[in-house]
């Protein structure tokens, strides 16, 4: 895990007054670039709400890739280790405008001192595979929250 990394995120923390439910967000960052040089955002999100813990990764791109939320839609993230993890059931509401973001249940240890090396990102019929710009972004993000828990 990068040091210099676990600082570029600012966390939001917010907590509803009448539900307690909690929800702490890093901040959109860079995770890479695709091939037409379009930037791919990604967010991580650790929600409470009484007994249920859920962490949440949402990406999105400004190329256009398809519409958010879909059936056909998907994340596949390559390791420098060799291991493949998918996530295959887009949270997000189906959603075809600019920056459409989609949205995926994560489970933090699937990331734990994993280095991303290849990303593929498919919304609708289209998808594109993105030059990673900075490998441990999303184990970074997690750890940043969990600091804050």
């Amino acid at each position: 895990m990068s040091a210099q990394n676990e600082s570029v995120f600012e966390l939001t923390d917010k907590t509803d007054d009448f539900s307690g439910d909690r929800h702490i967000r890093s901040s959109e960052e860079v995770l890479g670039k695709t091939k037409q040089r379009k930037e791919v955002f990604v967010e991580v999100i650790n929600g409470q709400s009484g007994e249920l813990n859920f962490w949440v990764l949402s990406i999105f791109t400004s190329q256009d890739i398809g519409c958010s939320g879909t059936s056909r839609s998907y994340l596949k993230f390559k390791f420098t280790d060799d291991s493949v993890l998918e996530l295959n059931e887009d949270m997000a509401r189906v959603k075809c405008n600019d920056y459409a973001k989609s949205t995926y249940i994560i489970d933090p240890t699937d990331f734990e001192g994993k280095e991303i090396s290849l990303l593929r990102f498919a919304q609708g019929d289209y998808y594109v595979d993105v030059n990673v710009l900075d490998s441990d972004i999303v184990d970074d993000a997690i750890t940043s929250i969990k600091a804050a828990l």
